[in-house]
């Protein structure tokens, strides 16, 4: 019986009747009962094709593809490999695999092509299903074990909206499809180079010290709230999160003021953030090599390198970054002290703050009284930051004398930053600008567009 003859399920059905219902052995869900997960057991019911029956040559066969081609497709897509003779394929594997195969045979597309975005497709949806299951494990662990749950059951839940899951990826795929092509168009637009935009690292403070004092549930509230501030602040300010990678996120963004809008909001927002500790943010622009979603060469490794030399709580930038930003009144561009950057070699580098706003008092104090405001603010500062956990660290470039204002004497004699240079570095930038707002209009009529075929 198929979990869709079941539905809806009355009030009183337990999830062991509906999963003998539905075939699975008794021990199976005696055991899967005893560590109270039988939840588990029954989503992984709920979501199979029903009738596993071929082996992978029979599937080949059915499909009419060597053994390798659909040994490929199905390893792309992040399974392990099965034993030659297991029968773990159902009618709907085989018949997803020729619908694929007559597309490629259609569009005369390459089987290494189709395997490359096998994989990423295999990758984004292993990703979304672990996340999924991962909220379930979380709620069983928090349920006393042999306690009845007040709602429905979560599998059973999970089924009921099973058929609403794939509106929701078409949907959402097709928005980001259109988002993708309308900025690709613009960087084409730009003519300061299609590949050339801005890479940003911003890495959590303290992340490896923390997961040594905090239990696995407080952790994991860490990293939620963590991702929760880096996900919503990028795409709040037109940037796009690259990955997550541990303590740390790797975002983009077309615009180099767009960029920086971004890393310093992001060293706000998480400074001012009790739960968590500071960030640094490491920013580089220049070409890139993009891949199956993804960013490679050397202006990623280079914000890789940077983000590595800041102090908590600060945003770093190299020499192109100084140059399209210099004259822009939004931000306080200081020189630090050059880093030698591992693998890249001795890199000039600027600390990038918003300007403050300037607080108008109501009535002139004495320097006296500004003295003593001006020491309780930073001793106020400092314990806030103690209690972060900063571990002692240095906050930001400017309370190490030896790494701001002023230049050494090597960086006086490889000055060579021309306002000639610095103009056209900024004329070339607004004119990106203004093209990627003469492009809104077309933004707006792709998105109608996908509204009405919706």
């Amino acid at each position: 019986m198929d979990v869709d003859d079941l539905l809806p399920l009355p009030d009183d059905i337990g999830l062991d009747a509906v999963l003998r219902t539905l075939g699975v052995a008794e021990d199976e869900i005696v055991a899967a009962a005893a560590v109270n997960r039988l939840e588990l057991l029954a989503m992984e019911q709920v979501v199979l094709p029903p009738g596993p029956r071929y082996d992978e040559a029979e599937v080949a066969e059915q499909v009419g593809v060597p053994i390798e081609v659909s040994r490929g497709f199905w390893r792309a897509l992040g399974f392990p490999q099965p034993d030659s003779h297991d029968k773990v394929f159902s009618d709907e594997d085989v018949t997803m695999m020729r619908e694929v195969v007559a597309v490629l045979e259609a569009d005369d597309l390459s089987t290494e092509l189709s395997i490359e975005m096998t994989r990423v497709i295999g990758s984004a949806m292993s990703r979304i299903a672990l996340a999924q299951v991962d909220v379930l494990d979380a709620e069983l662990r928090k349920r006393v074990p042999g306690a009845e749950a007040e709602d429905a059951p979560p599998a059973m839940r999970t089924a009921q909206f099973l058929p609403l899951m794939p509106r929701v990826f078409e949907y959402v795929w097709r928005r980001h499809l259109a988002a993708g092509a309308r900025a690709r168009l613009s960087l084409a637009q730009a003519e300061v180079g299609e590949d050339e935009v801005v890479v940003g690292f911003a890495d959590l403070v303290g992340y490896t010290a923390l997961s040594q004092q905090l239990s696995d549930e407080e952790l994991a509230g860490v990293v939620q709230r963590f991702e929760a501030i880096a996900y919503d602040t990028v795409s709040a300010l037109a940037g796009r999160v690259v990955k997550l990678i541990g303590d740390g996120v790797m975002f983009t963004a077309d615009d180099v003021d767009d960029a920086a809008s971004i890393a310093v909001e992001l060293a706000e927002r998480y400074r001012d953030d009790e739960a968590l500790s500071d960030v640094r943010v490491g920013l580089a622009v220049g070409p890139v090599l993009r891949r199956d979603g993804d960013l490679y060469g050397p202006t990623v490794n280079r914000a890789s390198r940077i983000v590595n030399v800041a102090y908590p709580g600060s945003v770093l930038v190299e020499e192109s970054m100084f140059e399209a930003l210099t004259e822009d009144e939004s931000y306080v561009l200081k020189k630090v002290r050059s880093h030698n950057l591992k693998d890249i070699g001795r890199t000039r580098l600027w600390s990038l703050k918003r300007v403050e706003p300037v607080e108008l008092v109501e009535s002139p104090g004495t320097a006296d009284d500004d003295g003593v405001n001006g020491k309780r603010a930073k001793k106020d500062k400092g314990a806030k930051r103690a209690a972060k956990g900063t571990d002692g660290e240095i906050e930001s470039p400017e309370e190490a004398p030896d790494a701001v204002a002023g230049d050494d004497d090597e960086d006086d004699d490889r000055e060579r930053t021309t306002a000639e240079k610095r103009e056209a570095r900024r004329a070339l930038m607004a004119e990106r600008r203004e093209r990627r707002r003469s492009s809104k209009r077309g933004e707006q009529d792709v998105a109608d567009d996908v509204r009405r075929e919706e």
